[in-house]
């Protein structure tokens, strides 16, 4: 198994794969952008579930904004991604039930 873990390594560090950012005790990894077609990201904090959101036009102007505001505190953007973390809809539905 560590073989797989060090071929990851290697493919993030070539830009071929990016590690993804969760609550869970390990690694997600998808196929970098440059392969595949930007996109964002919801998390679920439960269950750590990870679903792409694809991009559209308001999502770019709110990350083009996020961006400008990022050069004027002389702080150099190279690139950006959102990620939304919340709750799925399966563990909403359990955190409702919950709360009954």
């Amino acid at each position: 198994m560590s073989s797989a873990y060090r071929n990851l390594t290697v493919l993030e560090q070539a830009g071929i794969v990016h590690r993804m950012i969760t609550r869970e005790d390990f690694a997600r990894y998808e196929l970098a952008e440059e392969i595949t077609e930007h996109h964002h990201h919801l998390v679920c904090s439960s269950c750590g579930l990870v679903r792409d959101l694809p991009s559209d036009l308001t999502l770019e102007r709110l990350m083009r904004a996020a961006s400008a505001r990022a050069s004027k505190e002389r702080f150099t953007p190279i690139a950006h991604r959102l990620d939304i973390i919340g709750l799925c809809e399966t563990c909403s539905k359990e955190a409702a039930r919950g709360a009954l």
